[in-house]
C-alpha cells in the first residue's frame, strides 16, 4: 500500500479530532454526575449506568468495526460513525429521565463503537510499523487533550450554565470532523468477500450484555444473587458457544486464533485489566472531590488538568524509555510505579494542600500514560496487515469492557462500603472510603506481574530498537 505525504500530513488531526470529541464526552459527564443526579432526580452511583451503558454499547457493537471497515472503506465507517456519535449527543442533552439518557448513551456507544477502532485501522494500516510509535503520538496526544479539556469544559458548563450543554458540546467537534475526513484518503482495501457472522455476533453480543447486565444488577441489588449467577452462567454459556463457534467458522465475527501470536495476547490482557484503572479513577477522583471534600463541579473538573497533563507530556518519552529497556523491562518497571502512583491518591485529605493533590493527581496521569503507551504499541507488533481489521475490532472490544468493569468496580466498592445511604441524592461520603477503594485498585497493577514475566526480553524489538544479545 502506498503511504504517501498526504496521508501522512492529514490522518493524524483527523483521528484526533475523533479522539478528542469521544475523550470530551466521555470525562465532562464524570464531572456533572451530581449536577445530573439532582436534576434527573437519580441518585449518584444509580448514574453511573449512564457510563457504563455506553461502555457496554461499545463493546457489543464495536467487533462488527473491522467487518464494515473492509466491506464499505474505513473513511466511509468513521464518516458515518461520527456522525451518529454527533445526533446520540444531542439527543442525550435533552434527555429528562435516567431512563431516556441510558438509551440515547447506548444509541451514543453505537456510534463510538465504529469510531475509536477503526480511527485506529487507519493509523496502524497508514503507517509502517517502524514508525508507529511516533505516528500514534501524533495522533493521540491531541486527542489527549480531550481528557484535560473535558472536566474543564463540563465543570464551567454545569457551573454557569446546565449539565445538558456537556452533550451539545459534540455537535460542531462532529461536523467540522466530519469535513475535514471527507478529505482523507482511503488507505484500507474494501473487501466484498467476507460475509457477516450473524450468529457470531448474536452469540458474542447478547453474551456481554447479559454478563454487563449481571454485573450491574450486583452493583445496583437489582436481583437476588442466585438470579444474578443464574445470569452470569448463560452469558458465559454464550461466549463459550462463540468460541467453539468461530474454531469451526471460517469468517467468524472475531478471529480468535489470533491469541496465539505471544505478544498480541500478553498485550490484551494487560490491556483489560489495566483499563480498570482507567475507568475507576477518572470516575472515582471528581467524586472524591466534590462528595468528600465538598468542592464544586468547576473545581472538580480543574483539578483532573493534572491526570491529563500527565498523560500527555509523558507519552513524548514512550520511544525513549522502550529503547533503552526493551518491552518486557519497560512495563515491569511501570508496574510497580503505577500500584504506588495509585496509592498516593489515599493519602488526599481535607488537610491536603493544593499543590500536593496537584502532584499526585499529575503521577497518576504520568503511570496510566506509559502503561497503556507500551501496551498499545505492543498489541500489533508481530501482527499481519491483514489481520489488523480483526485485531483492532478484538482490542477495542476488551478494552471498552475493561472501562465498564473499571467503573462498576470501583462503584461497587464504595457502596459496599457506604450501604444504602447511596440511594440519597445528597449523600457525603467519608474521606476514609475514598481512601479504602484507591488501595485496593493499587492492587490490579501488581497481580498482572505474573502475566509480565511471560514477555520474552527481545519482544517487539523491531518497533521498541531494543535488543539483548
Amino acid at each position: 500500500m502506498n503511504k504517501t505525504t498526504a496521508i501522512t500530513r492529514i490522518i493524524p488531526w483527523v483521528v484526533s479530532l475523533a479522539l478528542f470529541m469521544e475523550l470530551v464526552g466521555a470525562t465532562s459527564l464524570t464531572v456533572a454526575i451530581p449536577a445530573i443526579s439532582q436534576s434527573i432526580h437519580a441518585d449518584v452511583i444509580s448514574l453511573k449506568q449512564s457510563l457504563t451503558s455506553y461502555l457496554i454499547s461499545l463493546a457489543i457493537f464495536i467487533p462488527i468495526s473491522g467487518w464494515l471497515s473492509e466491506k464499505y472503506g474505513a473513511k466511509r465507517i468513521f464518516i458515518f460513525a461520527v456522525i451518529s456519535f454527533s445526533l446520540s449527543s444531542l439527543l442525550c442533552g435533552f434527555s429528562t429521565n435516567l431512563s431516556s439518557l441510558v438509551i440515547f448513551r447506548m444509541l451514543q456507544g453505537v456510534g463510538g463503537a465504529l469510531t475509536l477502532p477503526v480511527a485506529r485501522l487507519i493509523i496502524y494500516t497508514a503507517f509502517p510499523k517502524t514508525s508507529l510509535v511516533k505516528a500514534t503520538n501524533v495522533a493521540l496526544i491531541p486527542g489527549m487533550l480531550g481528557i484535560a479539556l473535558g472536566p474543564v469544559i463540563g465543570g464551567v458548563l454545569v457551573h454557569y450554565l446546565s449539565w445538558r450543554w456537556i452533550f451539545f458540546i459534540n455537535v460542531p467537534v462532529g461536523i467540522f470532523t466530519v469535513v475535514m475526513a471527507s478529505k482523507m484518503s482511503e488507505v484500507v482495501k474494501q473487501l466484498d468477500t467476507r460475509k457477516l457472522d450473524w450468529w457470531g455476533f448474536i452469540l458474542f453480543g447478547v453474551g456481554l450484555a447479559v454478563f454487563a447486565f449481571a454485573t450491574e444488577s450486583l452493583d445496583q441489588g437489582l436481583l437476588s444473587l442466585l438470579k444474578i449467577g443464574g445470569l452470569t452462567l448463560f452469558s458465559l454459556a454464550l461466549l463459550t458457544t462463540y468460541f467453539y463457534h468461530s474454531k469451526r467458522k471460517k469468517d467468524c465475527l472475531l478471529d480468535l486464533t489470533l491469541f496465539k501470536v505471544h505478544t498480541f495476547k500478553i498485550a490484551m490482557i494487560m490491556n483489560f485489566f489495566s483499563r480498570f484503572l482507567s475507568g475507576a479513577v477518572p470516575f472515582l477522583l471528581p467524586l472524591m472531590l466534590q462528595l468528600g471534600l465538598k468542592h464544586n463541579a468547576m473545581d472538580a473538573g480543574f483539578i483532573m488538568v493534572p491526570y491529563a497533563a500527565g498523560m500527555i507530556m509523558v507519552r513524548f518519552s514512550v520511544s525513549w524509555i522502550l529503547k533503552n529497556l526493551g518491552f518486557k523491562r519497560a512495563l515491569l518497571c511501570n508496574a510497580f510505579l503505577l500500584s504506588g502512583a495509585t496509592a498516593c491518591f489515599s493519602l488526599i485529605s481535607t488537610s491536603s494542600s493544593l499543590s500536593v493533590v496537584i502532584f499526585i493527581v499529575f503521577l497518576g496521569g504520568v503511570f496510566v500514560s506509559l502503561q497503556f503507551g507500551f501496551v498499545n504499541t505492543l498489541l500489533f507488533v508481530d501482527m499481519e496487515d491483514h489481520e489488523l481489521p480483526q485485531g483492532t475490532s478484538i482490542d477495542a472490544t476488551m478494552r471498552q469492557l475493561g472501562l465498564s468493569f473499571g467503573i462498576a468496580l470501583g462503584a461497587m466498592l464504595l457502596r459496599l462500603y457506604v450501604g444504602d445511604d447511596f440511594h440519597h441524592t445528597t449523600v457525603v461520603i467519608d474521606m476514609a472510603i475514598f481512601h479504602r477503594v484507591f488501595l485496593l485498585l493499587a492492587c490490579v497493577p501488581i497481580l498482572l506481574m505474573p502475566v509480565l514475566l511471560c514477555l520474552n526480553k527481545n519482544d517487539g524489538h523491531i518497533v521498541s530498537g531494543k535488543r539483548f544479545n
